[in-house]
């Protein structure tokens, strides 16, 4: 006799710690707005940090350039004290906790550290944010902590000014990874009561590819009914990912896209033009990305892992 195998449930993600890489823009507090609503709904602490990126003085410019410890730490006690404010202030109006800490160090850097050490969940950054002469968030600061993570990151733009998400474009691809999303935008899903769009993406017309992805938006759907999560799905095929996606997104007045950072984020795409680099830099809508935890142990069962089940 054939044993059935077990249907896979959801195990909803905790977001208990949410880093917020903060440079007092316009683009940053967006990103705080975000992380003050999502910690109410999951009950997590946040972590304000604001990075100075060192300034290295060169003969030419020695005169100008200040390299002395006494004006770092200056900055930094002044920079503290404003971010004790915003912290204070929003703690008290929000019932939220908000820890704050100003480094000094390379910017992508600092940021990947202090996530480690402090256990973070999830990385809300603003893109593009610019602080005097300094570009807090360049491309390659926010495409270096959404690469490197080891933790989701949502990056958030200027125009992003709607609290929780309402529909989620959920890409499915034909890489054994790619379906790792759909626990975390199950979550989301239900948490703020949104609908996902499951889109199947081919990138060519190759039958093999295009039955497997279609295998495996079945099973994503399958589970999404078995949750009860409200969903809608399309296959669509195009040469390039990353247009097609945020394309569809627009159509669909989306306000998240999830992707995995090893595949939906390949060093192709993000250096193909500057289409592809407005998936993090430039787009309207947030980019919630998604390390990619599997390494080399596939589960051929559960298809929020991977695997091969119809």
């Amino acid at each position: 006799m054939k044993k059935s195998r077990t249907k896979p449930k959801l195990t909803a993600t905790k977001i208990k710690r949410i880093l917020v890489p903060f440079d007092f823009s316009e683009h940053s507090s967006n990103a705080l707005r975000q992380a003050i609503f999502m910690a109410k709904c999951f009950t997590a602490e946040i972590d304000l940090l604001h990075v100075v990126a060192p300034v290295y003085a060169t003969p030419t410019y020695a005169g100008l350039m200040p390299v002395n410890d006494a004006f770092y730490d200056k900055q930094i006690k002044n920079i503290n004290n404003s971010l004790k404010k915003i912290a204070t202030d929003a703690s008290t109006k929000e019932g939220v906790t908000i820890n704050y800490k100003a480094s000094l160090n390379v910017i992508h850097r600092e940021i990947l550290d202090y996530a480690k050490k402090r256990k973070t969940d999830l990385i809300i950054m603003g893109t593009h944010g610019v602080s005097g002469v300094v570009e807090f968030f360049a491309g390659s600061n926010a495409f270096r902590v959404v690469s490197e993570s080891k933790c989701p990151v949502i990056t958030v733009q200027k125009r992003s000014a709607a609290k929780g998400f309402k529909k989620i474009i959920l890409p499915v691809r034909s890489e054994l990874n790619s379906r790792q999303k759909v626990n975390l935008v199950a979550t989301l899903a239900k948490t703020f009561n949104a609908e996902i769009y499951v889109v199947g993406y081919v990138e060519n017309s190759d039958k093999t590819e295009k039955t497997k992805v279609v295998s495996y938006v079945k099973q994503v759907v399958n589970f999404l009914k078995q949750e009860s999560i409200s969903h809608q799905t399309s296959i669509i095929t195009d040469s390039n990912f990353t247009k097609a996606i945020l394309k569809l997104a627009n159509e669909q007045k989306a306000d998240l896209v999830a992707v995995m950072t090893s595949h939906d984020f390949s060093l192709d795409q993000i250096f193909s033009g500057t289409y592809s680099q407005q998936f993090v830099n430039h787009s309207k809508i947030p980019v919630l990305s998604i390390p990619n935890t599997l390494e080399f142990e596939y589960s051929y069962a559960n298809p929020l892992t991977g695997g091969m089940t119809a």
